[in-house]
């Protein structure tokens, strides 16, 4: 299991470094793959949980509204963005123009921007993790928790978690964000349901 999420790993952070990049002949087999990949690594984690069709069905419809949530949420960032527009042009050919570096309150406003904006996508998240939660506390059994919870490496935890003293409980939730919230967990458990 450790394995599989070090090469997916690799994987994320190798795609992430070359998205950027042209297209190459093969990519989109190549990107099929990684998907492949990461579905596989969802499974590896949510299968020992041993998750039973009435224990889905509690938790699917939390992760729909979570993902209409996030959705509306990103609608909601794209309008504040492009309010910046017109001040980065600004800036930016400024920049160029009279090599004038970018004034301080420019920088301020737009880092501010992004502060609040992954301030209110951290907060969105944690209420749907918290309602996870409360179903996996109700309907799951302590072995499914403790699975879950133990499921994930420290190494994939962020610096902050590592220095706190998690309890199974956080530990617990921080599987949940990353797992049961990660935006392909859904159509994994939608299969994992009709399976029965």
């Amino acid at each position: 299991m450790k394995r599989l999420f070090i090469v997916f790993t690799f994987l994320l952070i190798a795609s992430s470094a070359f998205a950027q990049s042209d297209k190459i002949p093969g990519s989109e087999r190549a990107d099929r793959v990684a998907a492949k990949v990461h579905e596989l690594e969802l499974l590896n984690q949510i299968l020992p949980v041993l998750f039973t069709k009435d224990q889905l069905g509690k938790i699917l419809p939390i992760i729909e509204k979570s993902r209409k949530a996030k959705r509306q949420l990103q609608i909601d960032e794209q309008k504040v963005m492009m309010t910046l527009e017109k001040e980065l042009d600004d800036a930016i050919k400024e920049a160029y123009a009279k090599k004038k570096v970018p004034t301080t309150e420019i920088t301020s406003k737009v880092f501010g921007t992004y502060k609040n904006m992954s301030t209110a996508r951290q907060v969105l998240v944690g209420s749907f993790v918290e309602q996870i939660f409360d179903v996996m506390k109700a309907e799951c059994d302590e072995g499914q928790r403790k699975a879950a919870a133990l499921a994930l490496q420290d190494y994939v935890l962020t610096d902050l978690e590592k220095k706190m003293e998690l309890t199974e409980e956080n530990r617990l939730r921080i599987w949940i964000r990353i797992v049961l919230m990660n935006h392909d967990a859904y159509d994994v458990l939608v299969k994992l349901y009709k399976a029965g």
